[in-house]
């Protein structure tokens, strides 16, 4: 899949990890028009007329698009799975890029780097979140420490040092308990700020394809739902049930 960056080009950028939908374009570094919400139904209903409007509303033609950032997970499954499938849906279509982003990466790349040290959380099941610390660095921006993990919530008061910010939409869930566990001077996110923003992913799906030397053909995305017991991704998941169904080691 061929992408050339220009000063000009054109990213759309969709989330649906969460209640929240999300969705940005932006014109190389400008940002176009953005649309984000409450999605009280589910994103299935009504993602593509929510993209259809936001194309209209810029008074951009679709085939003008030159690539597709969309957050891949951890989150929501099935609303992950309505984001991920619409995003390849158009890259094939348009014959453009459709580049996967994480969801905590998204998240926390939308806020300033005076925010220091971040812990972004994403809701899982059984009582448990989706974790993963973000330090700022003032030459490269957020770099994250560690990977994401799937961990109770009274696992987080471990961890050393204590986060400047906690932020992300598992705080809209557990703000109570989250306050009891790190403690009351804890600063939470603001709402908005919780979740992941479409101008932000359209920049990370820009910077990737400008930066690297992947192609990120659309049909290749695959929705990154991890869960305990190692924070498998589904496809990983699969793979070790038929070995355990085969007896292999």
């Amino acid at each position: 899949m061929n992408f050339t960056s220009t000063p000009n080009s054109l990213v759309l950028g969709i989330d649906t990890s969460s209640a929240w939908g999300s969705l940005g374009l932006i014109r190389g570094e400008s940002l176009v028009a953005s649309l984000t919400l409450r999605v009280a139904e589910g994103h299935g209903g009504g993602l593509a007329g929510r993209i259809d409007w936001l194309l209209r509303e810029a008074a951009v033609d679709p085939k003008t698009l030159e690539a597709i950032g969309v957050v891949s997970g951890p989150g929501s499954f099935t609303a992950l799975r309505v984001g991920v499938a619409t995003a390849q849906g158009l890259g094939l279509a348009l014959g453009v890029p459709v580049v996967p982003i994480g969801t905590l990466e998204a998240l926390v790349s939308g806020l300033p780097e005076s925010a220091g040290r971040v812990l972004a959380l994403a809701p899982a099941r059984k009582g448990e979140v989706f974790a993963q610390v973000f330090q700022s660095d003032p030459v490269v921006g957020w770099l994250p420490c560690g990977v994401v993990s799937c961990v109770k919530l009274e696992e987080l008061g471990r961890e050393e040092p204590p986060a400047d910010l906690v932020t992300g939409p598992a705080v809209d869930l557990h703000r109570e308990e989250l306050a009891a566990i790190l403690g009351p001077g804890v600063r939470l996110g603001s709402v908005l700020a919780r979740y992941p923003r479409g101008e932000v992913v359209a920049r990370l799906a820009l910077k990737r394809l400008t930066e690297g030397s992947e192609s990120f053909p659309p049909e290749q995305v695959e929705i990154r739902y991890l869960q305990s017991h190692g924070a498998l991704t589904i496809k990983e998941r699969s793979k070790g049930n038929r070995h355990a169904e085969k007896g292999e080691s």
